[in-house]
């Protein structure tokens, strides 16, 4: 279970970190114009919005299972025990862990004078020279 959360989340910020930085090449790679390669932006947001909320759903529901098996009685009521709280933290921690070794395996790329401008910087990159 904590693998396909691991690759869903994957999947969800590799969509983004491919599909956004060529947007401006859409229209060339698709040989359309720019406003028929808009679509692009839009799916991808869209279909990380659903992943997320997928991703997240199953998260809780994986947490609630091991907290419901790991139960201490007190009292008469059955309660999450230390344990069942421990192997959750344990659980999400490791799916942390493969997601920062696996983006940490993404090659970087040089911002250009469009990312700069697109976050909202006046466009001017000092380190790689470039100038809008």
């Amino acid at each position: 279970m904590v693998a396909v959360l691991a690759f869903a989340g994957i999947v969800d910020s590799l969509m983004q970190t491919l599909v956004i930085p060529i947007v401006p090449d859409l229209p060339r790679l698709l040989d359309a114009p720019a406003s028929d390669t808009a679509w692009a932006v839009t799916a991808t947001l869209l279909a990380a919005a659903v992943a997320t909320s997928i991703g997240t759903s199953v998260a809780s529901a994986l947490a609630g299972v091991v907290l419901a098996q790991m139960t201490t009685d007190f009292g008469g009521f059955a309660l999450p025990s230390e344990n069942g709280f421990k192997v959750v933290m344990a659980l999400g921690a490791g799916t942390a862990l493969l997601a920062f070794l696996l983006a940490s395996l993404i090659p970087r790329r040089r911002a250009t004078a469009a990312a700069a401008t697109s976050a909202g910087g006046s466009g001017e990159l000092v380190e790689a020279g470039v100038q809008s």
